[in-house]
C-alpha cells in the first residue's frame, strides 16, 4: 500500500531531491508500522542571520489508527541544514512510532497499558 505523502514548503523553494528524500525516509517508516496511514511533511526557513546563515525546521505529522504522531527537528546554521533537520526528524519520529507499537503489542496482549513490565 503507498502511503499518502504531504510536503510544504513555506520560505523554501521546492525540490525535488528533497522530495524524494522524504518520500523515501517515509517509505521506510512503514516497516515500523503496518496501520500508518498518512505522512504530513512541513519545511520551514526560518529568518537568520546573513553571516551565520538561517535555521531550517521540520514538523511530521503522522497519523495511525487511532493515534497521532508529531516530531520537529531543527537545524542549527552551522549543521548539515536541511536534509540533516530532514534526516533527524524522521529517526524521531520512527522512533515514537516504534514505542507506540510497542505499546499497543503490549496492550493486545496483557489487556493493560502500563510499560513498565518489558524491561
Amino acid at each position: 500500500m503507498l502511503l499518502p505523502i504531504g510536503i510544504d514548503y513555506r520560505n523554501v523553494q521546492s525540490s525535488e531531491p528533497f522530495d524524494v528524500l522524504i518520500r523515501t525516509m517515509a517509505a521506510g517508516l512503514t516497516q515500523h508500522c503496518a496501520s500508518l496511514l498518512d505522512c504530513y511533511v512541513t519545511l520551514d526557513k526560518a529568518h537568520g542571520h546573513q553571516r551565520y546563515g538561517s535555521t531550517y525546521e521540520v514538523h511530521i505529522h503522522l497519523s495511525v489508527i487511532g493515534f497521532s504522531i508529531v516530531a520537529s527537528r531543527s537545524s542549527e546554521p552551522n549543521d548539515e541544514g536541511l536534509r540533516g533537520a530532514i534526516r533527524d526528524a524522521f529517526d524521531s519520529a520512527g522512533r515514537q512510532l516504534e514505542d507506540w507499537t510497542k505499546k499497543t503489542r503490549h496492550v493486545a496482549k496483557y489487556g493493560r497499558s502500563d510499560l513498565d513490565d518489558l524491561s
